[in-house]
């Protein structure tokens, strides 16, 4: 049964009591309660304490049983309201009488609400920090980042101390010194891994091998030949339809059309110069950074110089680079476009060697750009199929810039971003080791199966990029630990992702590669992608893949990763020549002058088409070269063209091979209308290539003939994704206005 609730006096009953102004009666049950009520009691005090400063106040005294008037009254009910609204609440819930004797639940009460405050926390935070279910390797994982985080302090202490000047630098679990791996090269030989050293070479007496031959050279004697063993072909996975389309724009920020437009003289376009390319952040502009001025193909004269030689280079770091540019809503620097790498960007379905290691196909036809002149286009496609599962196992040492300039979300943020794509298109008994280079060189993960991916993405996201880069040494214990884990019959392979940016060690390619090549192994091919803007060093990274053999590419998306890392593995890691060199041999007769469209960097003379000491290109499993020439023709005659020669060497064999094809006059077509679209897409994006360049021999071109041509292409190439993407590039760029 409840007890009875307590009546208390009101707020005015109160202070009238306190005044005197009560009766007798009343005031006798007033005092009744104020003796049992601790909450009226406190009423009581507080309205004698206002009363008292009330007084004070009026400085007048308020003797004996001296009445308020009402509006004193009025105020001090007004002043003590809110006080009483806050007791009463208490008052009525907790005090009551029974059998006379009072009791109070507030403390128990207060008590109980503290102590279920505390269980409900303890639960949310149980059902947020340990879920059920937790395997035992997330839980060793977990270890492994706090140890990897605990540790990281102490290491970098260490390597900042040691700085590597000669002395032994410490891995996570061993000690490994410099001297053993510049020892390497007699465990390799014991491994009978493949080698190709210049002396050898050039003691060999090399033959000429047909192409529909497999006969290789033999070795001098006391060389043994490389194991050529068979490995199982990977399992081939399924596409999921014939012909797959992406958004070409979603994934790219900052698309918008309607950029700033072209200057009337094509040679205006190559005023803005990109200082912020050529300078890392420590340099404030030191002359070793100048890049030098675009260069371009002169026209030549036959009669004086039949034969054009050059590397061949499937590289595309600059169209990529372009692309991003224009989507920013910036013009490409002219000095970082590079016209072979624009053609070269683009698939032309190339008819594949049957029995051969290439194939050659060449079509021309008039230009649509200069009257009288002729565009040449030659072919030269590699066996297999660029998409197709890697034809063996692949052991890659990647290699990750992290220096302060790659913190950014385009850098360190990409290379978070493509790894996951990189292991997709690995087998899982495939290799990988990480190194980390910035003032100082780290190896994070040693060799490891792509199949336990999650190592390397814990230690990637755990990176925290920081201070100055030294180039020169992540690239030299790279190749050392490439060779110390080389994996014979597969694809050795160091893969670099950097911002180019050099400042301590070597600050330029030729002296990074002149230490790289005492140490690197031949049989290890070199990687370089790309990342970011701004300080980004395009000519470092391009000089740098030139004389190391290497492929460069710039990933300015993931869709382009994608491609590179899933779509063409293949072709990505895989090399079927090596030293790849073309020789075109005009007919005088036929041809009066030629002008090659690009490889100004990439020009030999003709001497060095049969120089040992020569480095050259690579071609990778199922890619293709393609090269243009304008030709003027003597039209009284009549006859081939002339004739083209490619040498390489076989990277399992090392064999030196070479072969030709003449170019007749059944390339030769009547109309530019009646060349196929992919010989009219490959004539648009040379002459789209070359106006960004600024070549004067664009001058006269109008732009809207190079948009009208590539348009015609797109529109019979419908699947195409790239093409299309070409044409929006083009609009965008500005060329209309």
């Amino acid at each position: 049964m409840n007890a009875p609730e307590t009546i208390h006096p009101p707020q005015e009953t109160l202070y009238a009591f306190l005044q005197g102004e009560t009766s007798g009666a009343d005031e006798t049950g007033i005092r009744d309660h104020l003796s049992q009520c601790t909450a009226c009691r406190r009423r009581a005090q507080t309205a004698a304490e206002t009363l008292d400063v009330l007084r004070d106040a009026l400085a007048a005294p308020i003797q004996g049983a001296a009445r308020l008037s009402d509006i004193r009254r009025t105020r001090l009910r007004e002043a003590s309201q809110r006080h009483d609204e806050s007791q009463d609440w208490r008052c009525n819930l907790f005090e009551s009488r029974t059998d006379g004797k009072r009791r109070s639940g507030r403390r128990y009460l207060r008590w109980l609400v503290n102590v279920a405050a505390v269980l409900v926390a303890c639960l949310i935070f149980a059902a947020l920090l340990m879920p059920a279910g937790r395997s035992a390797r997330e839980r060793a994982r977990a270890v492994a980042e706090a140890n990897l985080v605990m540790e990281r302090s102490e290491r970098d202490e260490i390597y900042e101390r040691q700085q590597y000047a000669g002395s032994g630098w410490a891995f996570d679990d061993y000690e490994l010194d410099l001297d053993e791996l510049d020892a390497v090269p007699d465990l390799v030989d014991s491994m009978e891994i493949p080698r190709v050293a210049r002396e050898t070479v050039a003691a060999m007496d090399v033959a000429l091998v047909s192409p529909d031959t497999d006969a290789a050279p033999a070795l001098p004697r006391g060389k043994r030949s490389p194991p050529r063993e068979e490995i199982a072909a990977p399992e081939i996975r399924e596409s999921e339809s014939p012909v797959q389309f992406r958004n070409l724009y979603a994934s790219r920020s900052g698309t918008r059309s309607g950029v700033a437009s072209a200057s009337g003289a094509v040679r205006a376009y190559g005023r803005r110069a990109n200082e912020r390319n050529r300078r890392g952040p420590d340099d404030p502009g030191d002359a070793r950074h100048e890049a030098p001025t675009v260069r371009f193909n002169p026209v030549v004269e036959t009669d004086q110089q039949r034969v054009s030689t050059f590397s061949i280079d499937t590289d595309t770091a600059a169209y990529t680079m372009a692309r991003r540019a224009i989507l920013e809503g910036e013009r490409p620097d002219p000095e970082t476009v590079r016209s072979e790498e624009f053609i070269n960007y683009f698939d032309y379905n190339y008819a594949p060697p049957r029995d051969t290691t290439f194939s050659v196909t060449t079509v021309a036809a008039p230009s649509p750009f200069r009257p009288g002149f002729t565009t040449l286009k030659i072919g030269v496609r590699g066996r297999g199929d660029r998409r197709d599962p890697p034809p063996r196992r692949t052991a890659l040492t990647i290699l990750v810039d992290g220096s302060g300039s790659m913190n950014t979300h385009d850098r360190i943020g990409m290379v978070r971003r493509v790894m996951p794509l990189l292991l997709e298109g690995l087998h899982p008994d495939d290799s990988i080791t990480l190194v980390r280079f910035d003032r100082t060189t780290r190896l994070l993960l040693e060799p490891t199966p792509a199949g336990d991916g999650d190592r390397l993405m814990d230690v990637i996201n755990a990176m925290e990029p920081g201070g100055a880069t030294n180039l020169e040494e992540g690239l030299r214990v790279a190749y050392q630990l490439a060779a110390r884990h080389y994996l014979p019959n597969a694809a050795n392979r160091v893969l670099l992702f950097t911002d180019g940016v050099a400042n301590l060690g070597a600050d330029t390619a030729e002296t990074i590669i002149e230490t790289v090549a005492a140490k690197r192994q031949d049989g290890i091919d070199l990687s370089i992608f790309g990342l970011g803007m701004g300080t980004y060093d395009d000519r470092m990274l391009k000089t740098l893949a030139a004389r190391g053999n290497g492929t460069y590419l710039y990933l300015d998306s993931i869709d382009e990763a994608r491609r590179l890392f899933v779509d063409e593995v293949a072709a990505a890691w895989h090399v079927i020549a090596r030293d790849v060199r073309i020789q075109v041999e005009f007919n005088p007769a036929r041809v009066e002058r030629y002008r090659q469209v690009g490889y100004e960097p990439r020009q030999l003379t003709p001497e060095q088409f049969r120089d040992p000491d020569v480095a050259a290109g690579e071609v990778g499993y199922g890619k293709s070269v393609t090269a243009l020439y304008e030709l003027v023709l003597d039209q009284r005659t009549s006859g081939p063209l002339g004739v083209v020669r490619v040498r390489y060497r076989d990277p399992d064999t090392l064999a030196v091979r070479e072969f030709e094809r003449p170019i007749t006059d059944v390339s030769l077509l009547a109309r530019y209308e009646d060349a196929p679209p992919r010989f009219q897409l490959a004539a648009a994006i040379a002459e789209w290539a070359e106006w960004l360049r600024g070549n004067p021999v664009t001058a006269g071109v109008e732009k809207t003939l190079i948009r009208d041509k590539l348009a015609q292409a797109v529109d019979a190439l419908t699947l195409d994704v790239d093409a299309r993407e070409a044409l929006y590039l083009m609009d965008a760029s500005g060329m209309l206005r």
